[in-house]
């Protein structure tokens, strides 16, 4: 991000979600005062998502929307229009909604082409191609480093994760 959008993302803290340590480290930090991160991503009870919007922390990001959201957001936006109203307080948008569950039907595969020219692969066209593309970029070294350490495939679900090297 910071090569490609001149953003330096550091994080306060890392934390897995096992127990629900996320909602957790979230709901303490609010209610022991601490300042929050610039930017939260939470995909949970809308009990927590009241309490962060409650929390006066956050401005409204109904412009944002507008000026800098996707045609393909905008359109998730407009198939439900009240997919805004949870997050809405005093008619300001407080927060943008995740459209994952309900509009995502058609999942898009996302490929590095920069390690497809380097490994002179093309863009699959069946399962078995991209099999091999995931097999060349595990196993022949697409990022240059010199080591085994590039995953083949990461993809999220409702609550896990999977890697596939």
């Amino acid at each position: 991000m910071k090569d490609n959008l001149g953003i330096d993302v550091k994080y306060d803290w890392v934390v897995t979600d096992t127990n629900q340590a996320y909602q957790t480290k979230i709901r303490l930090m609010l209610s022991s005062g601490d300042k929050m991160p610039d930017v939260i991503t939470y995909r949970g009870d809308m009990e927590t998502v009241n309490m962060l919007i409650d929390s006066g922390q956050f401005t409204d990001v109904g412009g944002l929307i507008d000026k800098y959201a996707g045609d393909v957001y905008k359109k998730g936006m407009e198939l439900n229009p009240d997919t805004l109203l949870p997050v809405t307080r005093d008619g300001k948008v407080m927060a943008l909604p995740v459209l994952d569950y309900a509009y995502n039907d058609d999942m898009v595969l996302w490929l590095r082409q920069d390690w497809m020219d380097k490994l002179g692969l093309q863009a699959p066209k069946t399962l078995a191609d991209f099999e091999n593309i995931m097999d060349a970029f595990v196993n022949k070294d697409p990022d240059g480093n010199c080591k085994k350490d590039t995953l083949g495939l990461a993809t999220g679900f409702k609550r896990y994760q999977l890697v596939v090297r």
